[in-house]
């Protein structure tokens, strides 16, 4: 854990850090004061899927038409990945501009 100039506690986490960790966090002033802040931090599994939207120019479409499609993802961490399948055929999409992936 780390404590920045603004007090902000930050602490990459990883697998092996999944279960609830106590914490101890002291603040002293230049006269000598202090106070300490204890608490248990939980790092959780993520267990919510991503939410997927996924948008078609036109269904269905002649041969040799272009079809547009727009997929969208947003998860409380973050997207990963991000591809289409198209048959056996896997496509990355090329973000937009506004930017269609968010994590």
């Amino acid at each position: 854990m780390v404590v920045d100039e603004l007090g902000r506690v930050t602490w990459q986490t990883t697998q092996t850090d999944v279960g609830s960790h106590p914490v101890q966090i002291t603040i002293a002033d230049n006269r000598g004061a202090e106070i300490e802040l204890d608490y248990t931090l939980a790092v959780l599994v993520d267990l919510a899927a991503p939410h997927v939207n996924l948008a078609v120019s036109q269904n269905p479409i002649r041969i040799g038409s272009a079809v547009t499609f727009v997929v969208q993802a947003t998860d409380d961490v973050a997207v990963e990945t991000l591809a289409l399948k198209v048959g056996r055929r896997c496509r990355r999409p090329r973000p937009q501009r506004p930017r269609d992936i968010h994590g």
